[in-house]
């Protein structure tokens, strides 16, 4: 289980103290922390407003890291990621975190630790990968669900573009969870999540919303 002791000494062995330091809100740090967890230990970093309905282990199998963009606009969710240990494009996520805090330390958390910064790094990931030959290949992939393919459904079956009209919450999230049947409404999503949004309340009293 992480505290926040924990995920302050995982920082300073990772040389990544001073950075958690300089981000002056919880969600920032905490977007932080799951990056260094991931690079430390892999494994898979969820939000707490995830339900998952099965295993996981045929939507991962063969990849390095699995992501899943939110919506139409190709925003990929840091509320769910899969990694192996070590994936090199986490210490690019960190030092992406690094120069936008130095830069631009008021700018929000979609910029600085969330959505915006991480599908900055996945496309000039991508875009890398790309440009290497067949024997510079690594093995370090990244698989992406993507919203264009309705891959991204197998996690995000109540996606960002739902939540424009409010109504969709009730019918697509609430109604299912308070009934506790999320799972047989979406039998081929392995996870929900519901966007509960349980971390802005605080981050608005933070930057005086």
């Amino acid at each position: 289980m992480w505290d926040e002791s924990s995920l302050i000494n995982l920082a300073k062995e990772l040389n990544y103290l001073d950075l958690m330091n300089k981000l002056p809100e919880r969600i920032k740090k905490i977007d932080l922390s799951r990056y260094l967890i991931l690079l430390k230990h892999g494994g898979i970093v969820t939000d707490v407003d995830f339900e998952s309905f099965k295993p996981i282990d045929s939507l991962i199998q063969g990849h390095s890291a699995v992501l899943a963009e939110e919506n139409a606009d190709q925003s990929i969710n840091c509320a769910w990621i899969a990694s192996i240990p070590q994936h090199p494009i986490w210490t690019n996520v960190l030092n992406e975190i690094s120069k936008r805090q130095l830069k631009e330390p008021n700018r929000g958390v979609m910029y600085i630790t969330g959505p915006r910064m991480l599908t900055y790094v996945s496309e000039e990931w991508e875009r890398a990968r790309w440009e290497m030959t067949s024997d510079q290949d690594d093995g370090y992939d990244i698989y992406i669900l993507r919203h264009a393919s309705r891959d991204n459904r197998l996690l995000y079956p109540y996606h960002a573009d739902h939540m424009g009209d409010k109504n969709n919450r009730e019918i697509m999230s609430s109604s299912c969870s308070e009934e506790n049947n999320c799972a047989k409404k979406y039998p081929n999503s392995y996870a929900m999540h519901h966007f509960a949004a349980t971390w802005y309340d605080h981050y608005k009293i933070e930057i005086n919303l």
